[in-house]
């Protein structure tokens, strides 16, 4: 999923976010793992706009649109 900042994003409870920050880590698919095997992770930092509050969600969690129409 190739998203950008300020694409709009819907959670899990039917709100509509914009995405202010995106994060990709590295981390390993089990916690004992000899092989190195590592599973690339996306989140995103949304901004709720309550007193400054931020949501920090994976990208497996959301529904993703390209802008505010799309997401109605």
């Amino acid at each position: 999923m190739k998203v950008k900042i300020g694409d709009y994003v819907k959670i899990p409870s039917g709100e509509v976010y914009q995405v202010k920050e995106v994060i990709t880590r590295w981390k390993l698919k089990t916690p004992i793992d000899i092989f190195g095997r590592n599973d690339e992770r996306t989140i995103f930092i949304l901004d709720k706009g309550f007193r400054g509050r931020k949501i920090e969600i994976a990208d497996y969690q959301c529904e993703y649109f390209r802008g505010m129409s799309e997401a109605g």
